[in-house]
This record gives structure tokens, C-alpha cells and sequence, in this order.
């Protein structure tokens, strides 16, 4: 399996992204901080892309976090992580996980 894309909202300190991760090689994350301009890139939400891909797949951070836990501060609705992956022959999957979000409900 390799991975293509991920989409996130409102996961922890990232309110909207989308990554581009087909064909990439080896990717560098770099972060500024700009609520805080003494932290220079602490806080600035590096962590937090890999935590998303892990609780995308796995429903658990890297770090142990689960459910409630991934909301945003401030956006405690509609948290989401779409990963899209292609296996071996070319054929994609999306792998979708969400909490607390309003349009996909189930019962």
C-alpha cells in the first residue's frame, strides 16, 4: 500500500488540510508558528499530520490519543481524516474517519 492523499478537518491543531503524498520520496515537514512568535515552530501542527495519518488508519495517535480526545479546541464538530491509499495492481481506497461530525452520522 502506498499512500496518495490526506485530507484533515478540524483534527487537533489543524482546522483544514489536504496533503499531497503520491510520489513524494522522503518528505520534510517544517512548521511556523504564527499565534505564538516566541515558540518559532513548536506548536505549529508537524506532530500533528503524522498523528492524523495514524488515527486516520488505526483510530489512535501516535501518542495514544483517541476519539474526543482529536477534537479541535474551538471546533468541537465535524473532525475528520480521509486517507486515500493504492495498493499493489493501481486500485485506491479512501479510508475515512470521523467524530462528532454533523453529515456522516450514523444511526
Amino acid at each position: 500500500m502506498k499512500f496518495i492523499k490526506m485530507t484533515i478537518e478540524n483534527f487537533m491543531r489543524i482546522a483544514e488540510a489536504e496533503v499531497e503524498l503520491n510520489d513524494r520520496g522522503l518528505i520534510l515537514i517544517q512548521g511556523k508558528n504564527t499565534d505564538d512568535t516566541s515558540a518559532n515552530s513548536n506548536g505549529s501542527g508537524k506532530s500533528t499530520l503524522m498523528n492524523a495519518l495514524c488515527w486516520g488508519i488505526y483510530g489512535e495517535t501516535a501518542n495514544g490519543l483517541k476519539a474526543d480526545d482529536v477534537l479541535s479546541t474551538g471546533f468541537e464538530n465535524n473532525c475528520r481524516v480521509a486517507i486515500v491509499v493504492e495498493d499493489e495492481d493501481g486500485k485506491r481506497y479512501s479510508v475515512i474517519r470521523h467524530r462528532a461530525h454533523k453529515t456522516n452520522k450514523i444511526g
